[in-house]
């Protein structure tokens, strides 16, 4: 009887430890899951703040004379949307992102033919060239020259 419970005492403690070690496992699997989803929350809230920048300049744009939505199309080429994201987006939100940026743009890009008349083609530089400010103008043409 001595040696039985003995054993069952060996075998209670082994089951114990056994269930404390799943139980941190757990807990340790739980901190992980959370902070995923943390960072997942952040680089939403951060997309949205993009996306809502790109689609402010976008109507500010569209509202605007040509000099000014020259303006806009060059920060949104540029992606200088003003806002300041500790984790750069990665993924599906930055692919979400670009696609409302290039969205944008071609809303713009419409916009000029259907003010001007004039089909300057479907990349911004030229539509900036033709109607934006003369700062832009110079940035236009050094960013051209240091692409070739």
């Amino acid at each position: 009887m001595k040696g039985s419970s003995k054993c069952f005492l060996g075998l209670s403690a082994v089951i114990i430890a056994v269930l404390i070690s799943m139980v941190l496992l757990y807990v340790r699997k739980s901190a992980h899951v959370e902070q995923q989803l943390n960072e997942t929350e952040r680089e939403l809230e951060y997309q949205n703040k993009y996306v809502g920048a790109i689609w402010g300049m976008r109507d500010a744009a569209l509202s605007s004379d040509k000099e000014q939505e020259a303006k806009q199309l060059f920060e949104l080429g540029e992606q200088r949307f003003g806002i300041y994201t500790p984790v750069p987006l990665q993924g599906l939100a930055k692919h979400l992102v670009d696609a409302e940026r290039e969205r944008a743009i071609r809303e713009i890009i419409q916009d000029f033919r259907t003010k001007t008349g004039k089909d300057l083609g479907n990349k911004a530089g030229p539509w900036i060239l033709e109607y934006g400010d003369e700062s832009y103008k110079q940035l236009e043409r050094q960013l051209e020259h240091s692409s070739k």
